[in-house]
């Protein structure tokens, strides 16, 4: 996964960079990329040199409008447009990388379908072709400003890509809370009552009623949002006399028009919770491939987000959120899903499969079919042929063992005959040239001094 932020070293983009910071890993280095406006990084112009390093070693700054760049981070990119000491100039720009990463995966995904009975993962038709362009990208808040407001509703509203926010964090994430409870609550009193009634202008009455409502309970937060809280009203609650930014229609339009994108998780510190995030993360873009295309059947929405969670490997999800009615499983054709679980060795999907009646028969009635999962690439086939000496111990020591673990002794699958041969084998091919590694085999007796292994040169 990709974490993109703002980069710069203050509120949540700082601890970001603190546990990412604490990745003992350097093989597996999680990709941190700060995206920010140029204008605004501590010492902006030191940093513009061409052809050389820079040391760059600022780590705080009390000056408004900049704030210097994370260290944690492994990529930076700067948005220069033009200003100076002025957040925000980076929200269409990162916007738009987040469109173009995400490929428009929840507006432009494909039905799983497949007209062939026999069709393979290898081609056209499969789910690897179809869903290996699309990137899920989720917006996770925490906190927030003005500007967090704009990039919610970028994504969400402009991008379709979802938005987690924790409220209890303040600001930007509570406003967001209380407005989609109150919105929840006004849109029952007020219009669910008037749904039978066909005449439409009742309808927008009863919206417009709800709109501003809302936009009274929510006026004290509006000023604080934009830095009016200590200035006169004015007739535009919510805007202060620097920021003329309606922001109370931008949450509007996110909440009224993108509910299923939005999700509240409720950080309570009267009731701590371990707050599992790759669950909430993977639950918001299910919500979200549910409710984005209206033309899909229930039975094609579970499908997709079946796929979803094979994806992420996560079981536990279909069980307890997907695929809770033993009749849903009967309605869903399984056999690209069980084709992709079993290449991946995704075990626990693979028995969830055979539990619920998916049938092995009817799935390799094509031989060829059969055939597929054991074609090998070419390094695999490289392998073997370099174990070409005993290639049932190469299946054993490669492929079986890895998946049974230790309780699988490769010796014992032998019996004292084919030992002793493999012996013998392994006796006459003494001092010959290893094929994958271009070192001596040097073999003794039990007599010696050295022992019955591999040595290398």
């Amino acid at each position: 996964a990709w974490l993109i932020t703002g980069g710069t070293n203050a509120g949540i983009m700082r601890l970001v960079g603190d546990i990412v910071g604490m990745n003992s890993d350097r093989f597996r280095r999680i990709p941190l990329i700060g995206i920010a406006t140029w204008g605004c990084v501590c010492d902006y112009t030191d940093l513009d040199v061409h052809g050389g390093n820079v040391y760059f070693g600022k780590s705080s700054s009390d000056k408004k409008g900049e704030a210097p760049l994370e260290a944690n981070h492994t990529k930076f990119i700067f948005v220069d447009d033009g200003t100076a000491k002025k957040f925000g100039g980076e929200i269409t720009f990162r916007a738009r990388l987040e469109q173009a990463i995400s490929r428009g995966y929840l507006e432009s995904r494909k039905i799983l379908h497949s007209s062939n009975p026999h069709a393979s993962l290898s081609e056209p038709s499969s789910l690897q072709s179809e869903y290996s362009d699309a990137v899920p990208v989720v917006l996770l808040v925490v906190e927030g400003g003005p500007n967090t407001v704009r990039t919610i509703h970028q994504a969400v509203v402009e991008n379709n890509i979802p938005a987690v926010l924790l409220d209890g964090t303040g600001r930007c994430c509570d406003l967001f809370a209380k407005a989609f409870r109150l919105y929840n609550k006004y849109y029952v009193e007020l219009i669910d009552e008037t749904l039978a009634n066909v005449d439409q202008s009742i309808l927008t009455k009863c919206h417009n009623e709800l709109k501003s409502k809302l936009r009274e309970e929510l006026k004290n937060e509006l000023r604080g949002i934009s830095g009016a809280r200590d200035k006169p009203a004015t007739s535009n609650t919510n805007a202060s006399l620097d920021d003329k930014t309606d922001y109370f229609e931008l949450i509007y339009e996110c909440i009224c028009t993108r509910k299923d994108f939005i999700n509240i998780i409720s950080l309570d510190p009267d009731n701590p919770v371990e707050l599992n995030i790759d669950l909430v993360i993977l639950q918001a873009l299910l919500n979200a491939a549910s409710a984005n295309d209206n033309s899909k059947t229930d039975i094609q929405k579970k499908r997709e987000q079946l796929h979803l969670a094979l994806e992420w490997n996560r079981v536990d999800i279909v069980k307890n959120y997907i695929m809770k009615n033993h009749r849903d499983w009967e309605k869903i054709d399984l056999k690209e899903l069980f084709l992709l679980a079993l290449k991946r060795n995704q075990i626990e999907f693979v028995k969830l499969f055979l539990d619920h009646d998916f049938s092995l028969t009817d799935l390799f009635r094509n031989k060829n079919e059969f055939l597929r999962l054991y074609m090998m690439d070419k390094k695999e086939t490289d392998d073997f042929t370099n174990y070409s000496e005993d290639p049932l111990r190469m299946i054993y020591a490669r492929i079986i063992q890895p998946l049974i673990g230790d309780f699988f002794q490769i010796d014992n699958a032998f019996s004292p005959r084919q030992r002793a041969l493999n012996l013998k084998s392994t006796d006459k091919n003494d001092g010959a040239t290893c094929r994958c590694c271009g070192s001596r085999h040097n073999h003794t007796s039990s007599d010696g001094h050295q022992s019955a292994s591999l040595q290398l040169a």
